[in-house]
C-alpha cells in the first residue's frame, strides 16, 4: 500500500464515491446506534443479572484454575502508580483509536481487504449484541470485594471515566471482549499482510491489549476467551456466506460488497 495523496482525492470524488461513502458512513454509525437502543431498551434492567453471572464467572474461573486477574491487577496497583496509568493508556489507544484509523487507510488504499475485514467484524458485533442481551456481565472493576478498583477513577484519564461518557457504552457489557476481540482480528490483519515489523505488531497487539483489559479490571479472562471465539465464529459464518453466493448478494446490497 502506498500513501499516494492525488490517489485518494481521486478514490473520494470519483462518481459513485459519495454514494459509497455515505453508505458506508450510514452503516456504521447505524450499528452504533443500535448498540445504544440495545443499551438503554435491555441494558437497563440487566443489572441484577449482571452482578449474578460476575459471581459465576468469577467461580468458574476459580474451578478452572485461571482467576489470575485479581494477582495481576494489584500485581500492577501496588507496584507503581505509573504502571497503572500506562495500561489505562494502552486501554484506550489500542481500541478505537488504531481500530478507526487502520480501518480508514485501508477504506482509502485497499477497499477489498477493507470490506472482508470490515464485514468480519460487524458480523462478530452482531452475535456480540446478542450475548450482550442474553448474559449481561460486571466488570471486575466494580467487584470490590475481590480487590478491583476502578483504575481510570483513581489513577485517570478522569474524562475516561466521567459521567459524559457513561452514555457511551454498556457497563454490563463485559462478554464478550470486543476491545479483545477486535484487537485480534487486526492482529491477524497486520500479521497475514504486512512486513516483518508489522508481523511482530500483530502478535504483540492483542498480547498487550489482554493484559490491559484485565490488569485495568475491565474484563475477566473468560471475556477474551469468549471474544476470541465469537470472532472464530464470525469469521467461519463470512467464509460460508461467501461461499453460498446468494446471500452475499443481499449482503453486499446492504454493506456495499466489494465495490471500489
Amino acid at each position: 500500500m502506498t500513501f499516494d495523496m492525488n490517489r485518494v482525492f481521486s478514490k473520494l470524488i470519483q462518481r459513485g464515491g459519495v454514494v459509497a461513502h455515505i453508505r458506508e458512513s450510514v452503516l456504521i454509525v447505524g450499528t452504533y446506534f443500535v448498540y445504544l437502543f440495545l443499551r438503554r431498551t435491555v441494558g437497563s434492567n440487566a443489572e441484577d443479572s449482571a452482578w449474578a453471572n460476575a459471581e459465576w464467572i468469577i467461580n468458574l474461573e476459580k474451578k478452572l484454575g485461571f482467576f489470575w486477574e485479581p494477582f495481576w491487577h494489584q500485581w500492577a496497583v501496588q507496584t507503581s502508580e505509573w504502571i497503572i496509568i500506562a495500561f489505562n493508556w494502552i486501554y484506550i489507544v489500542t481500541f478505537f483509536p488504531i481500530v478507526l484509523i487502520t480501518a480508514l487507510v485501508y477504506y482509502l488504499f485497499d477497499r477489498e481487504r477493507y470490506f472482508y475485514y470490515r464485514s468480519i467484524i460487524l458480523l462478530s458485533f452482531g452475535i456480540s449484541l446478542i450475548i450482550f442481551c442474553l448474559f449481561p456481565l460486571t466488570p471486575p472493576r466494580m467487584m470490590g470485594e475481590y480487590n478491583f478498583v476502578n483504575t481510570f477513577v483513581i489513577y485517570g484519564p478522569s474524562w475516561y471515566a466521567g459521567e459524559d461518557m457513561v452514555g457511551y457504552y454498556n457497563a454490563f457489557a463485559a462478554m464478550p471482549s470486543l476491545h479483545f476481540a477486535w484487537t485480534m482480528i487486526f492482529g491477524v490483519l497486520f500479521f497475514k499482510h504486512g512486513s516483518l515489523v508489522f508481523k511482530c505488531i500483530g502478535v504483540l497487539y492483542p498480547s498487550l491489549t489482554l493484559l490491559a483489559i484485565t490488569i485495568t479490571a475491565n474484563h475477566y479472562i473468560s471475556d477474551a476467551i469468549v471474544g476470541a471465539v465469537v470472532m472464530l465464529v464470525a469469521y467461519a459464518l463470512y467464509e460460508k456466506l461467501v461461499h453460498y453466493k446468494i446471500p452475499m448478494k443481499i449482503w453486499h446490497l446492504i454493506s456495499g460488497g466489494n465495490a471500489e
